[in-house]
């Protein structure tokens, strides 16, 4: 992940918000990563927006999560290839493709 956050109080299943240390990389529509390590607990969400040090999410909590479980940013990555001028492009979140590798002319796929 960018960065992440400990949750600095209990969140319950069903709540849309999380309590963590203000950090200005969260900021609304980043996606994250919910998890508890002790429990063996996650989930992915969104920020919809945040007011001060709370979070307000997209989506409600699946998981009850305890003080001290962790957010993360997750950064974005997608792939994309352009056979004509044979380029593997890559994006990062919301920029632009670049390119990641010339003169592809075959890739192994599973």
């Amino acid at each position: 992940g960018v960065e992440d956050e400990p949750i600095l109080e209990n969140c319950w299943q069903g709540e849309s918000t999380i309590n963590i240390t203000k950090n200005d990389f969260f900021t609304k529509n980043k996606k994250i990563l919910i998890y508890d390590r002790e429990k063996e607990k996650y989930e992915f969400n969104q920020i919809k927006d945040h007011k001060g040090n709370l979070l307000i999410l997209t989506d409600k909590l699946v998981h009850d999560y305890q003080k001290n479980s962790n957010v993360v940013i997750i950064k974005e990555v997608e792939y994309k290839i352009y056979p004509k001028q044979k380029t593997l492009k890559r994006k990062v979140n919301k920029g632009y493709f670049q390119p990641l590798i010339d003169n592809v002319t075959d890739f192994y796929t599973l």
